[in-house]
């Protein structure tokens, strides 16, 4: 895996790009830590169907179960969907102080947001204020950066990769939080 902070097995990363090339709606889980290795919580898949967004247009989303720990949680962008984080992905992360990770499966590879105590401490000292409707419109646009990327496309040339990296990078700073970014090629699956 591109983290050194945990392992995904390579039997979980061949499902979660299945998953991402082979359904045509989103598929969420919650993910189990077991000795820095993570593993796919079979009992709490969930598939994806439309749903309203907060600016009232319908896209496909997924629904976690509320009852387990949300500290891990995967779900995939499937080839109707953007190949990228939307911005709720990245805001759901830094707003949900309990989720330590999100992994997003996309046909091009592997969305990993860490959250951070700094990028909780910023939540905490920008909710219900201007500046946090200011951060959501900036990752939103710089999301949008890669979003221009051909959608057709499975594999990314190296300039596409570094529009991601390079954009990643940019929200990282101004979120605290990590974004990262592997492709099913540099995964070996």
């Amino acid at each position: 895996m591109c983290d050194d902070q945990y392992i995904i097995t390579q039997e979980t990363l061949q499902w979660m790009k299945n998953i991402a090339h082979d359904y045509p709606n989103e598929i969420c889980t919650h993910l189990i830590s077991y000795n820095q290795t993570l593993y796919v919580n079979k009992d709490s898949i969930s598939l994806g169907g439309p749903r309203m967004d907060d600016e009232g247009n319908i896209r496909q989303s997924c629904e976690y179960n509320r009852n387990l720990i949300k500290e891990y949680i995967f779900h995939s962008h499937p080839f109707s969907s953007g190949s990228y984080p939307s911005k709720e992905d990245v805001m759901k992360v830094f707003k949900h102080t309990e989720t330590k990770v999100s992994i997003i499966a996309t046909r091009w590879g592997l969305y990993t947001i860490k959250n951070s105590d700094i990028a909780r401490t910023h939540y905490k000292n920008i909710k219900n204020t201007n500046k946090y409707n200011q951060l959501l419109e900036y990752v939103k646009q710089k999301l949008h950066d890669i979003g221009r990327i051909n959608v057709n496309e499975v594999e990314l040339t190296l300039e596409q990769l570094n529009i991601i990296l390079i954009t990643l990078n940019k929200i990282s700073r101004k979120t605290a939080l990590s974004l990262k970014f592997c492709s099913w090629k540099e995964l070996q699956v």
